[in-house]
């Protein structure tokens, strides 16, 4: 899967988990929110009445592009991962912050989580994401997210969007060519029709 591939595979995954609401509103922690899912208050952004699509497309891209970034440098043993997990940490972090270990929220929080994650034990960094807080309060997203890291396999609504490869055209069949060969064993097939051979 290329990283384009990747991008659109999370940005679906976002947008469904997310919604799209173009007036602001207090997400499930209190926090002013708007568009997918974009954080007000992390920024200091003025609550404005209303939003339009391609002003929530704008928020959603940079918002993206800085929890893939946040990802890629913090989170140990994120390069090793399939590109299904990478989408479920991305999301994550998109939702609620890379924060830290230290101040217990954030993506950063869940260290047992990412410790078995980094060591491959999926099943278990699984049932560990399904105890938290954080699943607590957003629920069936939680849910999704830690089905995709045990199984390492798209939910089947992504796999829909997934455009099918095209099947591959038959190579075709080269014409052979007459040769100077051919051409002697036809003439010697037609001298053979006046020639009887002695008995």
């Amino acid at each position: 899967m290329t990283t384009r591939e990747l991008s659109e595979h999370i940005r679906a995954l976002i947008k469904r988990h997310e919604g799209l609401r173009l007036k602001p509103y207090r997400d499930t922690g209190g926090v002013w929110t708007v568009g997918y899912g974009h954080n007000l208050e992390a920024t200091g952004e003025p609550i404005p009445d209303q939003i339009s699509e391609r002003e929530a497309e704008d928020l959603l891209e940079r918002d993206l592009a800085k929890a893939t970034l946040n990802c890629e440098f913090f989170i140990r043993g994120y390069d090793a991962l399939d590109p299904v997990r990478k989408a479920v940490l991305v999301d994550m972090c998109f939702n609620m912050g890379l924060g830290s270990a230290e101040s217990g929220k954030g993506l950063l929080s869940f260290r047992n989580t990412l410790a078995l994650l980094a060591e491959g034990q999926y099943e278990r960094a699984a049932e560990n994401m399904l105890v938290s807080r954080w699943a607590e309060q957003v629920g069936d997203r939680a849910v999704e997210d830690a089905r995709m890291i045990s199984t390492g396999l798209w939910p089947e609504w992504i796999v829909s969007l997934m455009p099918s490869e095209p099947e591959p055209e038959p190579m075709p069949i080269p014409e052979r060519k007459s040769t100077w060969g051919d051409a002697m064993l036809a003439v010697i097939h037609w001298c053979s029709r006046f020639f009887k051979p002695r008995a």
